[in-house]
């Protein structure tokens, strides 16, 4: 498609990954039969879109489909387009199977879209919005991934809201999204996620460069942590700290 064919529209919602997602789904949902969900910090492979558009066409039973995911941050946009250069890997599986896909790239049948809403209680940067949403997504369409849509997420961490906040939202969201269903086996699942949490936060404190950030993120989690043993385990909270 050349750039004058394109129909560009700018949608202005309030703040906050998930209202801002369904206030422009509900501006184009009734025209279109696909719709891609891409983050801004992308670089795409020249036939991405090709390639996802085509991978619909013959796997009817698809709902759901997410790109090959080359690189996820630690990488500069020059070196993300050299990387996208590269031949893809002959013998490469197309087509894999996913319990839930990474939002920064995802293509959706637009039925899907509009039987199925991002959760707006999961406020401000959404942590794991995407989780949930393609998890429930998935009772009306196969989720898959395809290794021939290939793309690199440079994930620019500017923009984003405070790191006290988002290091809340890493705590309070999972939290919320067992009480809710989408994450089933808390014991398990929980307890792995919050303990590489809290490592990870904690050993970055001594990292050059991160540790005022680090530090933020970690009282963050400790404030959620908090919240959670006196019973006020609403995401939405994030907004009021």
């Amino acid at each position: 498609m050349s750039p004058s064919n394109l129909n560009l529209e700018f949608v202005l919602g309030p703040a906050g990954a998930c209202i801002q997602r369904n206030t422009a789904l509900s501006r184009l949902l009734t025209s279109v039969s696909l719709v891609f969900l891409l983050d801004d910090d992308l670089e795409l492979a020249s036939d991405y879109v090709e390639q996802m558009v085509d991978t619909f066409q013959h796997h009817s039973e698809l709902g759901l489909l997410g790109g090959n995911l080359l690189a996820n941050g630690g990488i500069s946009r020059l070196e993300a387009k050299e990387l996208l250069k590269l031949p893809r890997v002959a013998g490469l599986n197309h087509l894999r199977p996913a319990r839930a896909l990474y939002g920064c790239n995802m293509c959706v049948r637009a039925d899907i879209l509009r039987r199925v809403s991002f959760d707006e209680k999961l406020k401000l940067v959404g942590w794991l919005e995407d989780f949930d949403w393609s998890v429930r997504a998935g009772q009306f369409g196969t989720i898959m991934c395809s290794e021939a849509a290939r793309v690199v997420h440079l994930r620019v961490m500017n923009g984003r809201t405070s790191e006290y906040q988002f290091g809340y939202a890493q705590v309070i969201n999972p939290y919320y999204l067992y009480r809710k269903g989408t994450i089933p086996q808390f014991d398990e699942v929980m307890r792995r996620h919050w303990i590489r949490l809290l490592a990870s936060n904690f050993l970055r404190l001594i990292t050059p460069g991160q540790t005022v950030a680090r530090c933020k993120r970690l009282l963050g989690n400790i404030r959620a942590f908090w919240d959670i043993l006196r019973g006020r385990s609403d995401p939405a909270q994030v907004e009021l700290i």
